[in-house]
């Protein structure tokens, strides 16, 4: 591509590459243009002022020089004429008028008499003011009027008027016109010499800017190519990463900002490398997880009801990651009896998903092979040998398991370190609540432990409650728990609701607490009625 040229491909388009270049061309010249039009215009100015002044002050002077010349020849003349223009001499007047003007800057002299207000004598003869002619006289009391500028054909004067006074009595006039001539001269050189300094000053001035501008489009060559050849190599690289070529570098050598933008963009490139390849396998872990979590999410049991003769249950689960730690779930042992299994492995994510997978296939087979024959504590002794070997003490769970005998209406059930459950049961009028005390070390703690089994009878009406720390655990902004006493609080208002409805109620009260705060842990709530008038019908 030719320079300054600008295509456009594949819908893009290209800027030419001379352009940055030109620009930088274009400023250095009018940068340097302007300087030295600036400077050369300051040295101008400087010069016409010399001159200026000088013609000034000689204008000054010389003006100066000829008013008092004039002025002491305008006053020698009338000591020396007024006896001749006293006695009516003026042939003597003509004489000393002739002699005066043969002055060369004397432009003409002449006397009038002070009674007939006329010309008596008047100096060179042939001008066009006449011996006799009438004057208007300018002098008054022996005061001498300033000097006055004239004009005499194209020569411009100075007119003195001095009285002529004798004996204590003004007898007349005398007026000397002086020559403004030399003086004009040298004024005319002076301008003459100004014009010629200015003349001088734009040459020399357009000489140094050529020179200056020459030198500053050197520059701004070399410059723009040290500038410009970098950008393209990045713009370059740029264009070959977008179309997909990860593996370009730049070799930017110089030791300046540009040197350092080379290596952030070699690093760049680098790093885009390993982040489309992290991603890469950011995605297929992502598939992974969601592979992971839709067989979770088969092990946890369904939000829907569930009615078993005069049991209802329904429960609530939610990871705090794609994967989570807390397990729940039931399983039908007969048609009298029914068990519940809620666990909380320690932590959260795949590892902990992998546990609590293990703990619903240990459950699935113990009820495949014990049959009518299962137990609260054979499940939590077998969960603990299985876990125990799985995770090897790296990983523990919490663990409740409640089995129902609808035949004799109570419930047995043991604990492995897990929060006890709540009872809610009507006394004397009004709800009161109960815990399941049971004692249990953790699952996967130690490769033997009993775990002692407890039963109670349940009344009709009773509200059961299982939960996860999760839900207690969980903070508002403040940094606040929602705590154990605010879900009994929430547990009494609300137990007289149906067990989806009382469900819902705790789990938002739960999370009205929380209000922004995210929750850091698993939450799981499982609330359970008895004495209820449902089917006996499988969910």
């Amino acid at each position: 591509m030719s320079d300054g040229a600008s295509t456009t491909t594949g819908g893009r388009r290209k800027l030419g590459r001379s352009s940055v270049l030109t620009k930088l061309i274009l400023a250095m010249s009018a940068l340097v243009a302007i300087v030295v039009g600036a400077v050369g215009a300051l040295d101008l100015t400087a010069i016409l002022k010399i001159y200026d002044q000088t013609a000034e002050q000689q204008k000054k002077s010389g003006t100066e020089a000829i008013r008092r010349e004039g002025r002491a020849v305008a006053r020698r003349l009338a000591v020396s004429l007024a006896p001749a223009l006293a006695e009516l001499n003026y042939s003597l007047i003509e004489e000393v008028l002739e002699a005066n003007t043969r002055d060369r800057l004397v432009l003409y002299a002449l006397v009038a008499d002070g009674e007939q207000k006329k010309i008596v004598a008047y100096s060179p003869p042939g001008g066009k003011t006449k011996v006799g002619s009438t004057l208007k006289l300018r002098a008054a009391k022996n005061a001498e009027p300033e000097p006055e500028e004239i004009k005499v054909g194209d020569k411009r004067g100075l007119l003195f008027v001095a009285p002529l006074s004798y004996a204590g009595k003004i007898r007349g006039e005398v007026w000397l016109a002086y020559s403004l001539a030399e003086l004009d001269a040298q004024l005319a050189r002076i301008l003459d010499e100004r014009s010629a300094a200015s003349r001088k000053a734009i040459l020399r001035s357009a000489m140094v800017g050529t020179l200056a501008l020459l030198f500053g489009l050197l520059l701004a060559i070399g410059q723009g190519l040290r500038v410009t050849r970098p950008v393209r190599q990045l713009a370059d690289g740029a264009s070959e990463i977008a179309r997909g070529n990860l593996e370009v570098r730049v070799d930017v050598k110089s030791r300046d900002e540009f040197g350092y933008l080379g290596s952030t963009f070699n690093h760049m490139a680098q790093q885009i490398q390993v982040l489309l390849h992290e991603t890469a396998e950011k995605v297929t872990l992502q598939n992974e997880m969601e592979v992971a979590r839709n067989v979770q999410d088969r092990l946890v049991a369904s939000p829907e009801l569930i009615r078993r003769q005069k049991l209802q249950l329904a429960g609530y689960y939610q990871p705090a990651s794609i994967c989570g730690g807390d397990f729940w779930n039931y399983f039908d042992i007969d048609d009298e009896k029914f068990l519940l299994v809620v666990g909380d492995v320690t932590g959260h994510g795949v590892p902990s998903a992998m546990i609590t997978a293990t703990a619903k296939a240990c459950c699935d087979t113990m009820r495949a092979i014990h049959g009518t024959k299962l137990t609260v504590t054979s499940v939590m002794q077998t969960l603990n040998w299985v876990i125990f070997q799985a995770a090897k003490r790296h990983l523990q769970m919490t663990g409740f398991v409640t089995l129902f005998d609808m035949k004799t209406e109570e419930i047995i059930f043991a604990s492995a370190g897990h929060p006890m459950p709540y009872l809610c049961r009507m006394e004397d009028g009004k709800y009161t609540i109960h815990t399941l005390l049971a004692r249990g070390n953790r699952l996967g703690d130690l490769p033997e432990w009993d775990f002692p089994e407890y039963s109670m009878k349940l009344n009709d009406g009773d509200v059961l409650i299982w939960f996860t720390d999760g839900i207690t655990e969980g903070e508002s902004p403040k940094r606040e728990q929602w705590g154990e006493k605010r879900l009994r609080r929430a547990l009494l208002k609300s137990a007289h609701r149906g067990v989806e409805d009382l469900r819902d109620t705790l789990i938002k009260s739960a999370f009205e607490f929380y209000d922004t705060m995210p929750p850091e842990d698993d939450l799981t709530l499982v609330v359970g009625r008895f004495g209820t008038a449902a089917k006996q019908s499988r969910a």
